[in-house]
């Protein structure tokens, strides 16, 4: 990620949560997100029978679906996000709050879709990946979770998100560093 990149999805979560009418420090769902976006989503349970009529085997969507959590497709002049609904709840939260990501930052699709292992195609699904979690959990709510003294797991349902991400975000946004200081001083 090139420098600057982390403070400015920061910046671009909460600017989306306040253009979304939600403040800095509350819910985000990512179906919500790509509703406000104007980009449709599908999962993938939803193609098993236009698959077949393409003769695509059973077999190979189970394969798909052990392989790929979601992905941007082209839809008329726009994007649709593909996502799998097979995977839990949270893991689909940040499925496509990740592939909403690839949009808000106007990743070129041709990029996202060919799975070029370039060194642009690394850094444009690092940026993604960091800005879905930021999306889910930006510093102002990961300093709400902390500052409340919720449990990772509390505050993962609160959020709908896996407890693993509450903790990450907690940890890589700072908020954990920014309470310490806050609780010395």
């Amino acid at each position: 990620m090139q420098r600057g990149f982390k403070s400015y999805a920061e910046d671009l979560a909460v600017q989306v949560r306040k253009e979304m009418g939600i403040p800095a420090y509350g819910r985000l769902c990512a179906f919500g997100l790509a509703n406000f976006l104007g980009v449709p989503t599908l999962g993938f349970s939803k193609l098993v029978q236009a698959a077949k009529n393409f003769g695509v085997t059973a077999k190979q969507v189970q394969a798909l679906e052990k392989e790929v959590h979601g992905l941007c497709i082209p839809l008329g002049t726009g994007r649709a996000i593909l996502y799998n609904d097979n995977n839990p709840s949270a893991r689909q939260q940040s499925d496509v709050a990740h592939e909403a990501s690839h949009i808000l930052l106007r990743h070129p699709l041709a990029d996202i879709v060919s799975g070029a292992v370039g060194m642009r195609s690394k850094e444009l699904e690092d940026e993604a990946a960091h800005l879905g979690g930021t999306l889910l959990l930006p510093l102002p709510a990961a300093l709400h979770v902390l500052q409340r003294r919720m449990s990772m797991d509390a505050a993962a349902m609160e959020y709908g998100i896996s407890t693993e991400m509450v903790t990450y975000r907690c940890n890589v946004s700072g908020a954990r560093q920014i309470q310490s200081r806050q609780r010395r001083a």
